[in-house]
């Protein structure tokens, strides 16, 4: 199956410093591998935010 990408990705996270107006830094992605990325991104936040 294939699912159409639907969402704008930041490949490098802003809080990681990813620039959000380069275009080199965004792809596209269907909206559930989206929604994977971005959850371990907000867990690795939570980690990185923690050993602060």
């Amino acid at each position: 199956m294939i699912n159409l990408a639907t969402s704008v990705d930041h490949i490098v996270p802003l809080f990681l410093g990813g620039d959000p107006y380069d275009w080199n830094n965004l792809q596209s992605l269907c909206d559930y591998h989206h929604s994977l990325k971005s959850q371990q991104e907000r867990e690795q936040k939570k980690i990185s935010h923690e050993a602060i």
